[in-house]
This record gives C-alpha cells, structure tokens and sequence, in this order.
C-alpha cells in the first residue's frame, strides 16, 4: 500500500514495506531540487528497494549512483583516476600519478559545480579524496589522514 499526499509545496510518501510502515518525508519546494535533495531522494529510493546504506552503494553500486544523478543535469559521473592529480590533496599528490592509480581508480563519483560528490557525501567535498569512500582506503596509498 503507498499513497501521496500533496501539502503545497510538501508531499508526504508513504511506504508500506515488508518490514514495517516507513514514513518518508520528501520537501519540494516548487519541483526544484539542487544536487544534494537529489542525492538525499536517491538514497531513500535504494535504501527503500534494495535495503542499502550510503556506505553500501559507494561498495559496489557507486558508477550506477553517479550515472543517475549526473542525467538529472547534476554534472558528470567520473572516476577517479580521470580527475587531474591537481585537483587530489596534497597527500595524494606527494604519492604521485602512478603509484595513486589504483587508489584513485576504486571509485566512481559525481563532479559538479567544483565539487565532488556521492551517496555518503551528499553537501559535496573540494577534494575528491574527502570522499568517506577513498578516506577509509588512504591505505592503499600507504599515508594517514592528515586529521
């Protein structure tokens, strides 16, 4: 059973899932959403059908996550290792091209307006290796975060 109810400018989903009643709220404000609600929404909607977390997406389901967002008009859905190593930390940049190849290669990401995004970094980042994805696999790069 689902159901919408329209309040202005709010709507109120409900979803009758098999684990229980979800109440949902999702804020319109004149059909315009910028890249983080677009974000938030697409979380729900797997949290909703497939039972995952950010976390979980950004393990697996990252290119599939930025592709949707990106043709909403919100940018382009990258990898990794197709962003300049200027735009990494410098951290990343002391490592070098090559040897962060791997490192940076392991995700897929949204880049819009100066920033990066993806499903756990919904506000966006200035570096793509502030992205909670690469920050628990620094890692592979044999650094620490410098925080």
């Amino acid at each position: 059973m689902s159901g919408t109810w329209g309040l202005g400018n709010f709507q109120i989903y409900w979803i009758l899932g098999g684990f229980g009643l979800d109440l949902v709220f999702w804020l319109w404000y004149n059909n315009i959403m910028n890249i983080t609600q677009a974000i938030l929404k697409l979380r729900i909607q797997y949290a909703i059908r497939l039972k995952l977390h950010p976390a979980d997406i950004n393990a697996g389901l990252c290119m599939d996550f930025a592709a949707k967002i990106a043709k909403q008009g919100f940018g382009d859905d990258i990898w990794g290792n197709e962003v300049p190593i200027e735009y990494w930390t410098d951290a990343v940049q002391a490592v070098g091209r090559y040897e962060a190849e791997y490192f940076m290669e392991i995700h897929c990401f949204i880049y819009y307006d100066g920033k990066f995004y993806d499903s756990e970094t919904p506000q966006g980042c200035d570096y793509p290796d502030d992205l909670l994805c690469y920050q628990r696999n620094m890692d592979l790069l044999n650094i620490a975060d410098s925080d």
